[in-house]
């Protein structure tokens, strides 16, 4: 899928320029909602980005998860990714969906 706002085929520099950005913009204003217009930016540094941010999160709760993504956009299924927080303690190779997610496993 292109994204008219990311280069096309980026460097691994780039990548992790972004990567290195995004987390230190993640670390200074601790946000409690993280929302990418697409899917998840460089999946190759992106998801772990994502992972790093929800580990950082209960590490400012106090053990408690209170995070959000949003994604708009993704072709892949780790790309379709809307997790019910209240439900879901730890992550899991499955993706959840839908307003009832504990009951809508893809």
């Amino acid at each position: 899928m292109d994204w008219p706002y990311l280069p096309k085929n980026a460097s691994m520099s780039w990548k992790e320029t972004w990567a290195i950005r995004t987390s230190d913009l993640i670390g200074k204003y601790h946000p409690d909602l993280l929302y990418f217009d697409g899917g998840i930016p460089y999946v190759d540094v992106g998801l772990s980005v994502i992972a790093n941010y929800f580990n950082d999160n209960q590490k400012w709760n106090n053990g408690r998860l209170d995070a959000v993504l949003n994604l708009k956009k993704g072709r892949n299924s780790h790309q379709r990714i809307s997790v019910s927080l209240q439900k879901v303690r730890y992550f899991t190779p499955s993706v959840w969906i839908g307003p009832k997610a504990e009951n809508q496993l893809l």
